[in-house]
């Protein structure tokens, strides 16, 4: 599986060094450039290695995050052939966070399923049952009167929905 490393790159014209890390899967490579830079008085003597302890905890956080998100996308991948800048663009992507009716809403309205009118009635059903938590606005109660009362996270609705439709978590 890919590999995520620290890249220190060559010295630039503001004489300092530009942080990258550097996805290598098989033999392809790319690189996720970042606004991180670091100067000489920063590097170790062979300049393969950050010194100074706070820039180098958050290069590490960076890099872990990235690793996480490869870790995730791994499980997705299995048995699949792809190369480093598939894998770049699946790290790099940005995804916008909606809630589960304007996910549905935005699913219903793109779709080609004859089933439309039954899916718009369900997520209306599921709607009337539903209550936001006084709380916490992430957390809904499903207060359905055959069911005793228990609470939902709303990221977790989106995830399963997103397996059910879709057969995979984006």
């Amino acid at each position: 599986m890919a590999t995520i490393t620290i890249e220190i790159g060559k010295k630039n014209k503001k004489k300092v060094h530009p942080i990258s890390f550097l996805i290598c899967q098989g033999t392809s490579k790319k690189r996720i450039s970042t606004d991180i830079t670091a100067a000489d008085s920063e590097l170790s003597t062979n300049q393969k290695k950050i010194k100074e302890p706070t820039k180098a905890r958050v290069i590490e956080a960076k890099r872990r995050e990235l690793q996480d998100k490869l870790d995730s996308l791994s499980l997705e991948l299995i048995g699949q052939d792809v190369d480093a800048a598939y894998i770049y663009e699946r790290l790099t992507a940005t995804h916008e966070e909606n809630d589960f009716f304007t996910f549905a809403d935005d699913w219903l309205e793109h779709s080609a399923i004859k089933s439309k009118k039954n899916y718009d009635c369900l997520l209306n059903s599921l709607e009337g049952y539903l209550e936001t938590d006084e709380v916490n606005d992430e957390i809904l109660w499903c207060v359905s009167p055959n069911y005793k009362r228990f609470s939902i996270d709303k990221k977790d609705i989106l995830k399963i929905y997103k397996v059910t439709f879709y057969g995979r978590l984006a």
